[in-house]
C-alpha cells in the first residue's frame, strides 16, 4: 500500500511539474510574441518620423534653393529646389501610406497636402518672380514674409 501511494504521489508530482512546464512554455510564448509586436510598432514609428524629417528636409532644400536663386540669379542653385520639388509628393504618398492604418493620422493629411502645396506654390512665384522680374522684384516678394510664416 505505501508503494502504490509513494507511486501516486510520484505521478502527481511528475503531472504538476509538466503542468508548470506547459504554463511556462505559454507565458514565454505570449511575452516573446508581445515583444515582437511592440519592437514592430517602434520600428514603424521610427520609420514614420523619419519620413517626416525627410519631407521637412525636402521642404527646407526647396526653400534653401529658391533663395540661393532669388540672391545670385544663377540656375545651378535651383538644382536642390528642383531636386526637392520632385521628391516632395513622393514622401507625401509614402507617409500616407505609412499611417494608412492610423485614422487620427490620416485625418492630418489633408492640411499637411494643404500646407505643403502652399509653400511650393509660394516657392515657384518666386522664383517666376526673379526669373521674370529680376532681383528688385523678387527682393520686395522676400520681405512680405509670406514663405517664412508659411514654413
Amino acid at each position: 500500500m505505501e508503494r502504490i501511494q509513494e507511486r501516486w504521489l510520484l505521478v502527481i508530482g511528475a503531472a504538476i511539474a509538466i503542468i508548470l512546464l506547459v504554463v511556462n512554455v505559454q507565458l514565454t510564448f505570449s511575452n516573446t510574441r508581445q515583444l515582437y509586436d511592440s519592437h514592430t510598432w517602434v520600428a514603424h514609428t521610427r520609420e514614420v518620423m523619419d519620413g517626416l524629417a525627410n519631407l521637412l528636409s525636402l521642404m527646407k532644400d526647396a526653400e534653401t534653393g529658391q533663395r540661393g536663386y532669388l540672391i545670385a540669379g544663377d540656375p545651378s542653385y535651383l538644382e536642390p529646389y528642383n531636386a526637392a520639388v520632385a521628391s516632395v509628393e513622393a514622401q507625401f504618398e509614402k507617409l500616407r501610406d505609412l499611417t494608412v492604418d492610423n485614422d487620427r493620422q490620416q485625418v492630418r493629411f489633408p492640411l499637411l497636402k494643404e500646407r505643403l502645396d502652399i509653400m511650393l506654390r509660394l516657392l515657384a512665384e518666386n522664383v517666376a518672380v526673379r526669373r521674370d522680374k529680376g532681383l528688385d522684384a523678387a527682393r520686395k516678394v522676400m520681405l512680405q514674409d509670406e514663405g517664412k510664416a508659411e514654413m
